[in-house]
């Protein structure tokens, strides 16, 4: 999972202590919905192996690519071979490219018969960006709010004369999203300029 901020992150950001066992768990909830919503690893890099079928350039599954440890063409557990790393280049976004004539297996049967290719990678973000930690954790702390609240959001309250509310992301408006009016709706379209890209 990823690890955009941490609980202790939280509590400062709160700038108060908050319950342990509910902070614990807006944390990984909301590191993980991070990850989900963007389809990116933030915070950690992760090595993963991934197959496809035979072709020239391939669209691995995740971008912020770092390295391809190697890459074999083959049936898997039949008859595999690992191919140089001179004949492909890879970028970030998650293309890789494949000079068939510098892999040794230009007339290979790979051509023919559609065998996989396997990746072996890595990929990941080790420094989350600023406006994405501060957006995963305003909407934790929402999230902490309404949870230590029993599951109920207070939008207006007073006291005699005094009066103070707080607005929801949305409540119900009509129209376009005001994110300069809206701090959690604000939040909300950050995460998503962070979603994957692919070109």
């Amino acid at each position: 999972m990823s690890q955009i901020f941490t609980t202790t992150d939280l509590n400062t950001y709160a700038n108060k202590t908050l319950v342990a066992g509910i902070a614990s768990q807006i944390t990984s909830s909301v590191n993980a919905y991070i990850e989900s919503q963007t389809h990116r690893c933030w915070g950690e890099e992760r090595t993963v192996t991934e197959r496809y079928d035979w072709g020239k350039t391939l669209w691995l599954r995740h971008q912020d690519v770092t390295a391809i440890a190697s890459i074999k063409v083959g049936w898997p557990n039949i008859s595999q071979s690992t191919i140089p790393t001179n004949s492909y280049f890879f970028n970030q976004l998650g293309r890789v490219t494949l000079f068939w004539q510098l892999t040794g297996h230009a007339a290979s049967p790979s051509g023919y018969y559609n065998d996989y290719i396997e990746v072996v990678y890595t990929y990941g973000n080790t420094t989350v960006p600023d406006d994405l930690k501060e957006a995963a954790m305003g909407v934790a702390l929402n999230l902490y709010n309404w949870a230590v609240a029993g599951g109920k959001e207070v939008v207006s309250t007073s006291v005699g004369s005094f009066r103070q509310e707080y607005s929801g992301a949305v409540r119900g408006a009509p129209g376009t999203p005001t994110p300069f009016k809206d701090a959690a709706e604000a939040h909300f379209m950050t995460i998503k300029g962070y979603a994957m890209q692919r070109v």
